[in-house]
């Protein structure tokens, strides 16, 4: 059987004591929260106008209807 990382960390928190358990997940919560904010810190504007604006153009490109997804 292949158990995961994952799977294993969080079988370990279940066996600890509830208080160290929680803090535990705090940690782990604030990492991935860290990790959010980095990724929305590093957004580029130029770069998210310019996908936006192709993804518009391509998904009004081929509708049945003649109105545009995004007038």
């Amino acid at each position: 059987m292949n158990i995961s990382k994952e799977t294993v960390i969080i079988r370990s928190l279940d066996n600890l004591d509830p208080e160290v358990a929680r803090q535990e997940q705090i940690k782990r919560n604030q990492a991935v929260i860290e990790l959010l904010r980095s990724w929305e810190e590093e957004g580029d504007e130029e770069e998210q106008t310019e996908t936006w604006e192709y993804l518009r153009t391509a998904l009004d490109e081929d509708r049945l209807s003649n109105r545009p997804l995004f007038p």
